[in-house]
């Protein structure tokens, strides 16, 4: 993750074929992450054969044979342009389960 704006979407492609969005980035964030699948198959292999099976594959690079990215869409940016003015606001509804809505107005509600 960095602090640049973001600009694209970072999606995976499991082998059922079920596209999920996986959030926001800016273009350098995935361009960086994301290597031909042989590269880093050959990457996991050396990092097994140096640390043993505990090896960390978090810091691998994504395989492009499930990763992909893109330019918002203009509903996506202009979702965006909402929640960098506070207009959508991030509401936890369960763990991992989130959802945009508008904020509610509590000085409005207390003076009706």
């Amino acid at each position: 993750m960095c602090d640049n704006e973001a600009t694209h979407v970072l999606l995976f492609v499991p082998s059922e074929g079920n596209l999920e969005r996986w959030g926001a980035f800016c273009e350098n964030c995935p361009h960086r992450r994301i290597a031909p699948a042989a590269e880093v198959d050959a990457a996991r292999e050396q990092g097994v054969r140096l640390q043993g099976e505990s090896f960390d594959t978090t810091r691998l690079p994504l395989s492009d044979e499930h990763w992909r990215y893109r330019k918002f869409t203009d509903e996506e940016q202009a979702e965006i342009d909402l929640i960098k003015n506070g207009q959508l606001v991030e509401t936890y509804l369960s763990p991992g389960v989130f959802e945009w809505r508008r904020p509610s107005n509590a000085s409005e509600e207390n003076t009706h």
